[in-house]
């Protein structure tokens, strides 16, 4: 949405303000379709810590109201 694209609170220092999902992992990549617009974040698998059986990642929604 424009309010939080804009938002100096929300971007500053992100490598994609104006997506809309994000996601904490360090990896992350963030990907645009040059002929939809459609946005996507991409994170790599990984294997649980050893004793787990599932890896947490974080992900965020910038607008609820979109």
């Amino acid at each position: 949405c424009p309010n939080h694209a804009t938002s100096k609170e929300n971007n500053e220092n992100h490598p994609a303000p104006c997506h809309l999902v994000r996601c904490e992992h360090k990896c992350a990549k963030y990907l645009e379709d040059h002929y939809t617009s459609r946005q996507s974040v991409v994170i790599p698998h990984e294997q649980p810590q050893a004793g787990s059986e599932w890896v947490t990642n974080l992900f965020q929604f910038m607008c609820l109201g979109s």
